[in-house]
């Protein structure tokens, strides 16, 4: 047998050796795909099933909660609300030690909605409260008291923020611009026990604002 001969059958021999094994090589990454594609799936189903699980335990709760203070009666209300990141709540002005800037706060040469909003969103508090450098982060809505702390009208909080001029970042001090983050967070005490949770913007289905209503309550929300 010549040495063309054999050089031919040689290459011959290595190109179905490389065929078989890219076959196999793109069979592989078929089946890796495929599974990949099953586990991705199995995952979203598995994290459907806990969050219409977390609403049901949550509706369970609500049902068995009862509210006790000075021996009169409390009527529970259950409404959905989605939270909306970036969402004007209004414009604020008051003492520092106010339940909302008990929080993160944080001072940004650049501040901005967006910014201070991903600054509280990130550590899980519900409110973004901006005055021009400043961003403090809460879960309290704005308690007004006299002398303490005031909602304005819109028309006093106008500074434009320093990163990006189309965004208000309060007024003149110490007046604060409040956004939502779109972080919600529920307490309950049910007979003792504790049960609290929070949730991120991602959880779109399970979205509740629990009003309880009396006639000394203060009412914390819009």
């Amino acid at each position: 047998m010549s040495q063309k001969l054999l050089k031919l059958l040689l290459i011959s021999v290595i190109l179905v050796t490389v065929n078989s094994s890219c076959n196999n090589a793109i069979a592989s990454l078929q089946w890796k795909v495929t599974h990949l594609e099953t586990n991705v799936d199995q995952n979203v189903q598995k994290l459907m099933k806990k969050l219409n699980d977390l609403e049901q335990t949550l509706l369970q709760q609500l049902q068995s909660t009862s509210f006790v203070g000075d021996n009169r009666n409390f009527t529970q209300l259950i409404k959905r609300k989605r939270r909306v990141p970036g969402r004007l709540v209004g414009c604020f002005g008051g003492r520092e030690r106010n339940e909302m800037l008990r929080g993160h706060i944080n001072m940004l040469k650049t501040n901005s909605v967006d910014k201070c909003v991903e600054i509280c969103q990130n550590n899980l508090f519900v409110y973004a409260a901006i005055s021009r450098q400043y961003c403090s982060c809460g879960n309290a809505y704005p308690k007004i008291h006299y002398h303490m702390f005031n909602k304005y009208d819109e028309s006093r909080c106008t500074y434009p923020c320093d990163g990006n001029s189309s965004q208000i970042c309060g007024g003149e001090w110490p007046l604060k611009s409040v956004y939502e983050t779109g972080i919600e967070q529920y307490y309950f005490d049910n007979d003792g026990k504790e049960f609290i949770f929070e949730l991120s913007p991602a959880s779109e289905n399970v979205y509740f604002d629990v009003d309880v209503l009396c006639d000394y309550c203060y009412d914390d929300d819009d």
